[in-house]
């Protein structure tokens, strides 16, 4: 289990009464001597949102408010431990959207020296951007495909109403530029805007999140964890499923297609970014980079 050298939290409502969460999950009522106790493999369902947790056994349901919590250090603590408890275990779980990958996704490895490390805080705007990113890269032939389509579509209504004639080419020929260049617009603009609803939550998360965060980056895998919970021998392992994208501002790493860790060149210099591709492609060698926006400022010096 990874993120073992946590210590457990314990927390109290306004009521009185106290939740622990640690090896086994407890509820003490006030004046009750006799605790629930429950074993991780029981608790058959999690809920976390962006300041509290609710914990849900086969009889019974425990709402832990953000007021339990002293602080988000706490909060971030608790969530960590249960994300972690129960990432072999059969529980549902329901989490929040947030631009950090999943605490379920670690495993225990020591981090070599050798890995880039890096620490600071996510800036929307380059989240906002490379989202963007992701949204026409996976979508830019469609653009194409619409402008070839709108020209050809263009070219036949001027035919069956106008016909061709040599004093009325021109006449076709900016029409068709037009109305291609209006349909792909117009894609683009739909585009700009599935990309905003599909990932608001990632982008307000990042906007909401005010710990530092700790990234590192080697041959065997990725992290990045918030700062009160990070630790050196905890790392997300490269699997058979991930990729690498690269953008203007960020490496990410995804997972079955989808977004998995978000890296932020903005922290990291010339050497240790070509030192992170590096380590990105060894780690994800039998897939494939895609480069889905103009070249790195790197790059382009």
């Amino acid at each position: 289990m990874a993120f073992e050298h946590l210590c457990g939290q314990v927390m109290t409502d306004s009521n009185g009464t106290i939740y622990i969460i640690s090896d086994n999950f407890s509820v003490i009522y006030p004046g009750d001597a006799h605790p629930d106790v429950y074993e991780w493999a029981d608790i058959s369902a999690v809920k976390i949102d962006k300041s509290s947790i609710t914990v849900t056994t086969g009889k019974q349901t425990y709402h832990i408010p953000d007021r339990a919590f002293t602080g988000r250090t706490q909060f971030t603590a608790a969530k960590t431990l249960i994300l972690s408890q129960v990432s072999d275990k059969e529980t549902v779980c329901d989490v929040s959207v947030e631009v950090l990958p999943d605490k379920r996704f670690y495993s225990n490895y020591d981090i070599p020296d050798s890995a880039v490390f890096a620490k600071g805080e996510y800036n929307p705007k380059e989240i906002r951007s490379s989202v963007l990113s992701l949204v026409l890269g996976k979508m830019g032939r469609l653009l194409w495909c619409i402008g070839i389509l709108a020209c050809v579509a263009t070219a036949i209504i001027f035919q069956m109403y106008i016909g061709f004639a040599q004093d009325t080419w021109w006449y076709l020929s900016i029409g068709t530029f037009f109305c291609a260049v209006g349909a792909v617009v117009l894609t683009y603009l739909v585009m700009v805007l599935i990309a905003k609803i599909k990932y608001s939550g990632l982008i307000r998360s990042c906007a909401d999140n005010d710990e530092t965060i700790t990234f590192a980056v080697c041959p065997a895998g990725v992290s990045a964890a918030e700062e009160s919970v990070y630790s050196p021998h905890e790392i997300i392992r490269f699997g058979m499923n991930d990729n690498y994208i690269e953008t203007s501002s960020m490496f990410i790493v995804t997972r079955g297609n989808a977004p998995l860790v978000w890296i932020p060149k903005s922290l990291f210099d010339t050497a240790a970014l070509d030192r992170i591709e590096q380590y990105l492609a060894l780690g994800t060698q039998d897939k494939y980079c895609l480069l889905y926006t103009s070249p790195s400022p790197r790059d382009r010096g």
